[in-house]
């Protein structure tokens, strides 16, 4: 929960202990931000979320129902395609990076030769911020993938 904290978090809810939409009150979220994208997800959601509040996940299928998002129409929720690219998106966050509004937390960093061990990291769960894969150029200048 600590580590949390240190990344500037007013609350840190332990997920294996209690059920963030329980913890949090009606009404006192701005934005969630769902990484996980489980079906359902946007409903819990908009319990929590303020009116004008925002949901942003990965998948479609996390969205509210449109029952949910009718009778809040103040609530905006979107879903970005995981293999959407957006320069304009990245620039922004590279914009909030410079500025130190926003970090991340590198957990290890594998070489490509790595990437089987990498994958069965994240795979086993529970990774603490998030794995790197460091791909370089070969000696042709050309990066190859088998």
């Amino acid at each position: 929960m600590a580590f949390v904290k240190e990344f500037g978090a007013d609350e840190a809810i332990d997920y294996h202990a209690h059920n963030w939409y329980e913890v949090l009150a009606p009404g006192s979220v701005d934005v969630v931000y769902d990484a996980v994208c489980q079906d359902g997800t946007g409903d819990l959601a908009y319990r929590v979320l303020k009116d004008g509040g925002r949901f942003i996940t990965l998948l479609p299928g996390a969205l509210a129902s449109a029952t949910t998002a009718a009778a809040r129409p103040s609530i905006k929720q979107t879903f970005y395609m995981l293999n959407q690219t957006a320069t304009a998106d990245l620039d922004v966050l590279r914009g909030f990076v410079d500025s130190k509004l926003l970090r991340g937390f590198i957990s290890e960093t594998y070489d490509l030769d790595g990437v089987r061990s990498a994958l069965n990291q994240s795979i086993a769960g529970h990774v603490v911020g998030k794995l790197a894969i460091s791909v370089a150029a070969s000696e042709g200048g050309h990066i190859t993938f088998v």
